[in-house]
Order: C-alpha cells, then sequence, then structure tokens
C-alpha cells in the first residue's frame, strides 16, 4: 500500500495553494510534534491558512494524521470506504471522510488560482478517490 499511497498523494496534492503541501524529503522538518507508528512512513504534509494553521494533514505510508492543535487523529487509508462531496464549491474548508467507523471531518481550507476560486479540497478528493478500494462489477451475460 506504501507505493500507492506515496504516488497518489504527491501527484495530487503538489496541485495545491503554494506552500500548503510539502513533501517529506531527507532534512525537511514537520513543523507539528509528530512521530508515525513503526510501519509507516513519511510522504508529506498539508498545513492550513489561517485562521486553521495549526491543523495539519501528515500523510504517511498507511495512514492520514489529523493533527489539530493539540490533538491527534489517525485514519488508516484501509479504513476509508467514502467521502461526502462539499455541498458548496467555493466555501470548502474540509472533506468528511466515511471510515468503517463512522465519518470524520478533515480540515483542508486552501485555495489557490484567479480570485482563489481553485480549492485544495478537491486535490485531496482525488486522492480519497484514488484509494479508495472499487467494488468489481459481476456482468452477467
Amino acid at each position: 500500500m506504501g507505493v500507492l499511497v506515496y504516488s497518489v498523494v504527491r501527484r495530487h496534492m503538489k496541485h495545491t495553494s503554494p506552500g500548503a503541501f510539502m513533501r517529506y524529503e531527507d532534512g525537511a522538518v514537520l513543523p507539528v510534534e509528530f512521530t508515525p507508528n513503526r510501519d509507516e512512513t513519511i510522504v508529506g504534509w498539508y498545513q492550513n491558512p489561517a485562521p486553521w494553521q495549526d491543523t495539519f494533514i501528515v500523510f504517511t505510508s498507511e495512514a492520514l494524521y489529523i493533527v489539530d492543535g493539540g490533538r491527534l487523529y489517525r485514519i488508516a487509508v484501509a479504513d476509508i470506504v467514502g467521502y461526502e462531496d462539499p455541498k458548496s464549491k467555493t466555501d470548502v474548508t474540509g472533506v468528511r471522510v466515511l471510515t468503517k467507523d463512522g465519518f470524520r471531518f478533515v480540515r483542508i481550507a486552501g485555495s489557490f488560482g484567479p480570485s482563489g476560486n481553485q480549492k485544495d479540497a478537491y486535490s485531496f478528493i482525488m486522492v480519497l478517490r484514488a484509494l479508495i478500494p472499487r467494488k468489481l462489477e459481476v456482468r452477467r451475460p
């Protein structure tokens, strides 16, 4: 799963607002105190704009970690089963991710482009769409 997550996150999150997504490379320093599980590697992180600048998404090879102030939530990639489309295309401040245990709101509030009309949440949705397992259709003759 790690290689898939690494590729998908880097491919889609590079299209977010300038400076919001950082790839984890040798020498890169996470702006929050964070240690992933022993079997995980950090792919990168996303920092929200003000007034949510203390909310981060840390992407690892096996999970998404939501760092919100002093709280830390883990969403295993294997537990993600869907997401809820944002109700507005212009006032998006996050995405409700459906896991095996229910919905979890993930703050991703940045924007870019002319007049801020492109929302970072849609790049995050592309990551989710690529990681959600597809149901196989059985076609009967």
